[in-house]
């Protein structure tokens, strides 16, 4: 490889960084120097050949001061290691280096949360997170993989079509469309929670799962042992810890707060159906393929795991590994939305923070709470149901506060 002590790039911003240099030392050990002034900020690092990217999967084991936030030092540089015979092996080219910097207020798109430490990182795209990317197992145990998302202001039109044509199997009862502009971005998993995370942050195996295997989603999980809420706690003598209050800190999104420092709480209604659309309207799944009168099946048998592809009432998940047994997928087994979310379609439904109701046009995306009993949205379909519950402006609501059945999880998110 030759390297080329050009003038290396770097976005300024306040704060800033400068001196961006490069050097490859005889065991062909890339080492990029930068000093960074006046505010912390998070750092990623980029190389580029002829003024085009070498892409994320070459970079994906950079390591120092890169893809976390870095406290300025303006005494010393800050150093960023990368190997490019581990990643990028076989090339001799002339190397430029970018140094980024971003604000903690508008970080790259993911963010990995290391569930046992509570340290986080930043990279700007799937293709740039470490060791083979999303498809890593230790996604879904050890780490949990967030996504960016940029709604603030943004106006979209939630719910669905009331032409049947263009969106067959709408519910007309509770799916008037109608729009919504939020005033947040947000952070939502990239994968439903699953059973590896659950018992990595707890301690303990979620009992009521079904099967052992870490890599498929919490199911059977009720709503009052997410946030612990209320006589039904499985926690005695709970305080009222129902939304905009913060779960209660032995619960699973109590411990995650705990040990982040972030709040992380269950999705908005809003946030997941605008996240699961991932900029598509109504009549088209979140990769832009459009429904079709097939609902039944047709696209979705490559989109996600319902009832009419294995995940039907009587079969009930396998411990194996294998994404092709009956019952919930491993999460990721099918394909992504266009925003990188799996399994927003099937699966499991999941719980958002909304009480259910039936008209919601009223609201702006607001989710709808108060501090009762009262049965809570859940969004995406499941393993139980047929495909045209499974799309975005898909409503359902469990028929009881605490009942827990095979098919129930969720996803997490975060809000600044």
């Amino acid at each position: 490889m030759i390297l080329s002590v050009l003038a290396a790039t770097a976005l300024l911003a306040a704060p800033s960084v400068s001196e961006v240099t490069l050097r490859q030392d005889a065991s062909r050990t890339v080492t990029v120097s930068y000093r960074l002034t006046d505010s912390p900020a998070i750092v990623t690092v980029d190389m580029l050949t002829n003024g085009v990217s070498i892409g994320g999967a070459a970079l994906r084991l950079l390591t120092g001061d890169c893809n976390r936030l870095v406290s300025p030092d303006t005494d010393a540089l800050k150093k960023v290691v990368w190997h490019p015979d581990k990643t990028w092996p076989g090339h001799v080219e002339r190397m430029t280096a970018v140094v980024r910097i971003w604000s903690e207020e508008d970080p790259p798109d993911y963010m990995v949360l290391n569930l046992h430490s509570g340290d986080r990182r930043y990279y700007e795209s799937a293709e740039a997170l470490p060791e083979g990317g999303a498809t890593n197992e230790s996604y879904r145990t050890d780490f949990m993989l967030m996504r960016r998302i940029r709604a603030a202001g943004v106006t979209w039109t939630m719910g669905s079509d009331p032409n049947a044509n263009q969106e067959p199997g709408r519910n007309a009862t509770n799916e008037d469309a109608h729009e919504v502009t939020l005033d947040h971005d947000y952070w939502i998993g990239v994968f439903e929670v699953t059973r590896g995370q659950w018992k990595t942050v707890t301690g303990a195996h979620h009992v009521t799962s079904y099967g052992d295997y870490d890599g498929r989603p919490v199911e059977c999980v009720a709503f009052q042992n997410l946030r612990e809420c209320g006589a039904n706690s499985n926690i005695t003598g709970n305080a009222n810890c129902y939304y905009p209050r913060a779960p209660h800190e032995l619960s699973f999104l109590g411990l995650m707060r705990k040990l982040t420092g972030l709040k992380c709480d269950l999705p908005w209604e809003s946030e997941w159906e605008y996240a699961a659309r991932a900029g598509w309207g109504n009549g088209y799944w979140g990769n832009g393929k459009p429904y079709t009168e097939s609902y039944w099946g047709g696209y979705l048998s490559t989109f996600g795991r319902f009832r009419g592809n294995g995940g039907d009432e009587g079969a009930y998940p396998k411990d194996a590994p294998d994404p092709t047994t009956p019952g919930t997928a491993i999460v990721g087994s099918y394909g992504p939305n266009d925003w990188g979310l799996y399994d927003t379609a099937g699966n499991v439904a999941e719980f958002c923070i909304d009480n259910y109701l039936e008209d919601i046009t009223a609201s702006n995306g607001v989710p709808v709470v108060s501090a009762t009993r009262a049965p809570h949205v859940t969004k995406g379909g499941s393993i139980n149901g047929w495909a045209y519950v499974c799309r975005p402006a898909g409503r359902t609501c469990p028929s009881a506060w605490n009942s827990s059945w095979r098919g129930w999880g969720f996803r997490m998110v975060i809000r600044d």
